[in-house]
């Protein structure tokens, strides 16, 4: 499929941001790919599916830097959108959700 018209110019500037992200996130560089995701979000808006898959990677790169209230809100983002990421990020939410339950004592 070839991007036309509008997704062509979101293309040209995301590609070098988004290829960055993602090859930082894949090498576990947590800071510089939290950095990259962020950076690329506000571009990616537009394209809900691009934008979903670089909100659910920022939650995992959040994750292992072991700042949840940066991948609750990640994930959040991700799940808000109508993508394919929407329900693995619903998942994680209740598994940061579950994590934080305190733990019940048995009687």
């Amino acid at each position: 499929m070839t991007p036309t018209g509008k997704s062509r110019s979101i293309c040209r500037k995301v590609a070098p941001s988004a290829r960055s992200a993602r090859s930082i996130y894949r090498k576990k560089l947590n800071p510089a790919a939290v950095e990259s995701l962020t950076k690329a979000a506000p571009l990616l808006k537009s394209n809900a599916a691009v934008y979903a898959r670089n909100q659910y990677r920022l939650g995992f790169a959040y994750l292992n830097l072991r700042n949840t209230a940066g991948a609750k809100q990640a994930f959040t983002d991700a799940a808000s959108v109508d993508s394919p990421y929407k329900g693995p990020a619903q998942d994680k939410l209740k598994g940061i959700a579950a994590a934080k339950a305190p733990a019940k004592k048995g009687s």
